[in-house]
């Protein structure tokens, strides 16, 4: 079955063969008319750049290509509406998820823009970190590798295989349900505190290059778990934390924004 991008490029190049694309004089900033809908410049500009995102690179060719699929979306969603498709409960209950989901995204893409985070933020945030990482002394950091399934069945089956000869990362890669499996399990090297619990317990006591003599059950699911070594833990200097501290400020800035915004929203459930 063709996609919805093919048949829309399908489409298109059917609509341009057999001449149902008329030329016309547009408005500033139109670059087509579909049944009196304009399509905008500005959205293309958008398609093209979800379409780098991808990986995609800007050519003349992808804005043609993405002009022409929001020509025949438009001709397809026009017909929807005039059939009353888009009254459907189902489809207008699906517009207003979609609808509402890319606001909030955008919402706080917009407000991390306006709210940049200050150098004394990070700091502040950095020395704060260091001074709880220094109560507990002297720290030693652990290099984990995980493969996570679903069910303690096949927990108990793949670390069985593991114990027999196999490839822990190339079982990772093929079975783990977890996203590291793209880097064959490996989490890097962690602070047990840092990790969920019930690994970082067991963690500690593990020697170096072993496995986990049992599956580890946490909210992810079934974990066979591998020590790849330990070694002393070092606080990295400020400017090596800039982009972690960011991102742990940005959070917590986030939250505290969220916190006001619901104490002053009207909320019934």
């Amino acid at each position: 079955m063709f996609s919805y991008r093919v048949m829309c490029r399908c489409i298109a190049l059917l609509c341009v063969v057999t001449g149902t694309a008329v030329a016309a004089d547009l408005p500033l900033g139109v670059v087509a008319v579909v049944n009196g809908k304009h399509i905008r410049q500005v959205m293309v500009d958008v398609a093209v750049a979800q379409e780098g995102a991808r990986g995609q690179a800007d050519t003349p060719a992808l804005r043609t290509a993405v002009l022409n699929d929001l020509v025949v979306a438009a001709m397809l969603a026009d017909r929807a509406r005039q059939i009353g498709v888009s009254n459907l409960p189902k489809i207008a209950a699906g517009l207003d998820v979609l609808e509402t989901n890319f606001l909030a995204r955008e919402l706080q893409r917009f407000w991390v823009e306006k709210n940049p985070i200050s150098n004394a933020e990070l700091r502040y945030e950095y020395n704060r970190q260091v001074a709880e990482l220094s109560k507990r002394g002297q720290l030693q950091e652990f290099q984990l590798s995980h493969i996570v399934v679903p069910d303690e069945a096949l927990a108990q089956q793949i670390l069985s295989e593991v114990k027999g000869g196999a490839d822990f990362v190339a079982t990772a890669t093929a079975r783990s349900i977890d996203p590291s499996r793209e880097r064959g399990g490996d989490m890097g090297w962690v602070l047990p505190f840092n990790i969920l619990p019930e690994i970082g317990n067991v963690l500690v006591n593990l020697a170096p290059n072993t496995l986990a003599m049992a599956p580890i059950q946490t909210r992810l699911g079934w974990h066979v778990v591998k020590l790849g070594g330990k070694r002393d833990f070092t606080i990295p200097t400020f400017e090596a934390s800039k982009l972690p501290l960011q991102q742990a400020v940005q959070n917590t800035n986030w939250a505290a924004y969220l916190l006001d915004l619901n104490s002053k929203t009207n909320i019934q459930r």
